[in-house]
């Protein structure tokens, strides 16, 4: 079966030698040769309808009727899934320190805040500390 790229239909030397009747060898001569026009792709060479029908003018003083190509029919592109917006993660809740909770241990450090301010004023007033 040809390879259809685009609009364009190339034949492989298999294909070549089915439709003129030739080996694979001489088809593979010609295009060494330049007599065929053709294109060596990984490793496998290819000529187009328009390159065969040059050949066979040439070669046998005519013209060549190939078969209307069957274009295999286009590939639909792949549907896209629709994306959910998932609503954003709840914030993570700060890690309990020293095992307790932590609004309890914001209250405790914030009365330590004050007891500290407290005897910062006494320190400064001159008074001295409760033992």
């Amino acid at each position: 079966m040809p390879v259809f790229i685009e609009n364009m239909v190339l034949y492989t030397v298999e294909e070549l030698a089915d439709i003129l009747g030739l080996s694979r060898e001489t088809i593979r001569k010609h295009m060494r040769e330049k007599k065929l026009r053709g294109r060596k792709m990984s490793r496998v060479w290819y000529a187009t309808s328009e390159d065969l029908q040059e050949y066979f003018s040439l070669v046998f003083g005519g013209t060549l009727e190939l078969p209307e190509p069957q274009f295999p029919p286009p590939v639909p592109p792949a549907p896209v899934p629709p994306v959910e917006s998932a609503p954003p993660p709840p914030p993570p809740a700060p890690p309990p320190v020293g095992g307790e909770d932590w609004r309890v241990e914001l209250e405790r450090l914030k009365a330590r805040v004050s007891e500290m301010r407290q005897l910062a004023e006494r320190i400064e007033r001159g008074l001295s500390t409760p033992r």
